[in-house]
């Protein structure tokens, strides 16, 4: 249930942008949606590369040029400007669901030892 409002959210938000060139890219506004959502308590973005595991708190997106993706990329972790002849695109968009683990803490990590 939780990973469905959380892909809503970011889906919904660039099914909404996907035709605004030079839009601004607010990761504020949407970790603000996702927090929202009750039961969440934080965000990180994880990603996994030959093994070695990268976690960054919060959101943090890779903005690349499909005809260019190794010599023009950039990673953000805030608000973007994008410039005028580029717009926010969500690959893949109906699998992103499952690139959204939930992370629910054990009762151990629940309990305080006094």
């Amino acid at each position: 249930m939780l990973k469905q409002l959380i892909a809503g959210v970011i889906t919904d938000y660039f099914a909404t942008t996907k035709d605004n060139l030079g839009l601004r890219l607010s990761v504020t506004d949407l970790t603000n949606q996702i927090l929202a959502i009750e039961g969440v308590d934080s965000i990180t973005t994880q990603r996994t590369v030959n093994g070695t595991t990268y976690i960054t708190p919060g959101i943090s997106f890779i903005a690349y040029n499909p005809v260019y993706p190794y010599t023009d990329i950039e990673i953000y972790a805030q608000d973007v400007q994008l410039p005028y002849f580029k717009y926010p695109y969500l690959k893949d968009s109906l699998n992103f669901i499952n690139k959204i683990n939930v992370i629910t803490p054990s009762l151990q990590a629940l309990i305080k030892e006094y």
